[in-house]
């Protein structure tokens, strides 16, 4: 099984390309005390639901209602699936939800080689599982870089205003020389059948001051808006490599209530 998986990594990392996003969503958006979170973390492009092989996560941690931070990285094991007569693997974690608050998802990726760009790039992604009861969706950040929700990141319906802003420490260590530029694109869980132009796909906004973003969703469904940081250096392999680290945080748009 090692040398199989060992196998479907080589050929996935001569794949991968800065289009491609991660993916972290768990499968239910309402949820009660007591139930079971299911998270999938999966790669690719999303509006396309073009997905490549994902490599399981370096680390995932949740922020419970009362601050708490716990492990689960050891939660998430393969998983494969076929959408459009490909299969692609990816990675399935879950988790109790024992209060009722605000549980905040953050995942690391491991650092992943682009052939094409020379370079390594790694995520950390985020994602706020709501169960009941407004409380601690505003945490504070647990890793170098982040993205920090200004708006509660739920509840939300088409046009509304989100705003997010990057962690204080990364503003100050990791800004790129031509300013903090965001992309916002959509998730769908199945291929469409006719796609918009390129415009209509990725979203483009620049920083605001302070590295604050507003983005208004136009329908219902997960958004992903995610920044990049400048170049930094890695050693692996015993070799001095460039990487740069994304962040992105995923976030629900409800469809417009029926009147």
């Amino acid at each position: 099984m090692h040398r199989i998986l060992s196998l479907f990594v080589s050929l996935f990392l001569a794949t991968y390309s800065f289009a491609h996003f991660h993916i972290l969503l768990p499968e239910k958006t309402a949820l009660q005390k007591d139930d079971i979170v299911v998270l999938n973390f999966k790669f690719g492009h999303p509006f396309e639901c073009e997905l490549e092989d994902a490599l399981k996560p370096e680390k995932v941690i949740i922020i419970n209602p009362k601050g708490q931070s716990i492990d689960i990285t050891n939660r998430f094991n393969l998983a494969k699936e076929k959408i459009a007569d490909k299969e692609t693997l990816y990675f399935k974690g879950d988790f109790k939800v024992e209060q009722r608050g605000d549980y905040i998802v953050t995942a690391k990726s491991q650092p992943v080689w682009v052939a094409t760009e020379k370079i390594y790039i790694q995520d950390t992604i985020k994602v706020v599982v709501h169960v009941q009861t407004q409380n601690n969706w505003d945490a504070g950040p647990r890793t170098e870089f982040e993205l920090m929700p200004l708006s509660r990141p739920y509840g939300l319906l088409p046009g509304m205003v989100a705003r997010f802003q990057i962690n204080e420490q990364a503003r100050k260590k990791l800004a790129p020389p031509n300013g903090w530029m965001f992309e916002m694109e959509k998730w769908n869980p199945v291929p469409p059948k006719n796609l918009p132009p390129n415009e209509l796909i990725t979203f483009t906004a620049k920083a605001e001051d302070d590295g604050m973003v507003t983005f208004s969703a136009p329908e219902s469904g997960w958004w992903a808006i995610t920044t990049e940081a400048k170049e930094s250096e890695i050693i692996k392999n015993n070799t001095t490599s460039a990487i740069k680290q994304r962040s992105t945080f995923w976030y629900f748009v409800n469809p417009l209530p029926t009147p």
